[in-house]
């Protein structure tokens, strides 16, 4: 038999301030959403510090049992709740973006984001297990942000959840504008197919595509995003200049200087509570505010059709950019930084074969394609 849960959606302006203030406005947010009667409050990644692409963010890992998830335990006691937010957590040698989900009891459960969004790497590693939480509430999955881009995720959750949970703080990066050293400006839109459509694959992340993937798993989610302005410095500020120049060569003027460039944009108003069947029961339409729904949990997990999962709109070369070739490239940031930060034994090198077998491939079919050309000239001359 069927049962109800109370989910609530919190999304909060993510402008970077210190712990302290992000901590004392997300109190509120929790207080609202708990007087709905929720037993489930969602909120949005790295709430604890706000979102951006600076040295600084070496600075707010914490361990475990540091200050904002001792406020998590005291929030979900205070007002029996499960509470559920990402923050930069240091573990052993490495840095993670950890979903936290806290019961009113105190116990935690944790996810390890697996695919940091391209110049996030540049300040923590990806995880690689699936975390399945075993709560009251129901058997609940966890995802933080670009994750859900990747079906194989979905797919390892499949038939085991009641109840997906993702935490997410996208940029708009479809649309968005380039303040130039010089002080010019650069729409997005004026950058080509390979920065819009082509590169990203989707107007709208999160929006319909999100919403598929859970129709086919059919089961509940809940999805927290970030608001209002998104502001900052490219991590990688030549390669990605360099990269616009494919498109627009009039800015080889500023690759030089790219470092000062900035991104400024908004947010993607994707904090919404979806049921089984894909359909979005509430959205904060605000850059900040919480919304709250009844959701119904199966008996038992809905199994899906694997043959059947529908695709993510996203082109291929976005999976390039984002999963393949900005880790090779924002590796080193990451080691510097976290080292600097926390001394030299962070962050050891590990042996990566991703670019020999990506060399090694691409060799492989210069081969074939040499191979097939010998083949037709044979058969030519055959002809001949």
């Amino acid at each position: 038999m069927s049962r109800q849960l109370k989910i609530a959606a919190v999304r909060m302006d993510a402008k970077p301030a210190l712990v302290n203030e992000r901590l004392e406005r997300a109190e509120s947010r929790v207080a609202e959403a708990a007087s709905t009667g929720a037993q489930l409050i969602v909120l949005p990644e790295l709430f604890n510090t706000g979102y951006e692409y600076h040295d600084n963010n070496y600075t707010l890992p914490e361990p475990e049992d540091g200050p904002t998830v001792t406020w998590m335990k005291a929030q979900a006691s205070q007002h029996n709740a499960h509470i559920a937010g990402s923050l930069l957590l240091v573990d052993g040698k490495n840095i993670y973006n950890s979903q936290i989900l806290v019961a009113p009891d105190g116990r935690l459960w944790r996810y390890d984001k697996n695919y940091p969004w391209l110049f996030e790497r540049a300040y923590f590693k990806d995880g690689q297990d699936i975390t399945v939480a075993d709560t009251d509430l129901g058997r609940i999955g966890m995802m933080v942000c670009w994750d859900y881009a990747h079906p194989e995720l979905w797919q390892r959750y499949a038939g085991k959840v009641d109840l997906m949970v993702v935490t997410s703080s996208p940029p708009r990066y479809t649309q968005f504008t380039v303040i130039m050293p010089d002080g010019s400006r650069v729409d997005s839109r004026s950058l080509g197919p390979l920065v819009n459509k082509g590169y990203y694959g989707s107007d709208e992340p999160f929006g319909a595509d999100f919403d598929e993937q859970v129709k086919w798993m059919g089961v509940p989610a809940v999805n927290t995003t970030g608001g209002g302005e998104f502001r900052s410095y490219f991590p990688l500020a030549r390669t990605t200049m360099l990269f616009y120049t494919l498109t627009r060569p009039d800015l080889w003027r500023h690759v030089r200087r790219a470092s000062d460039a900035e991104i400024v944009t908004g947010y993607y108003a994707q904090t919404k509570i979806v049921d089984a069947q894909g359909e979005v029961l509430a959205r904060v339409a605000d850059e900040e505010g919480c919304v709250a729904a009844e959701v119904e949990i199966a008996e038992q997990q809905p199994v899906p059709i694997m043959d059947e999962q529908p695709d993510i709109p996203f082109a291929a070369s976005s999976y390039f950019f984002i999963d393949v070739f900005g880790p090779a490239q924002v590796e080193k940031y990451y080691r510097r930084g976290v080292r600097q930060q926390w001394g030299q034994r962070m962050a050891p090198h590990k042996r990566s074969y991703r670019w020999p077998i990506i060399i090694g491939l691409g060799v492989l079919s210069l081969l074939a394609a040499l191979l097939r050309f010998l083949g037709h000239l044979t058969a030519g001359k055959q002809e001949s």
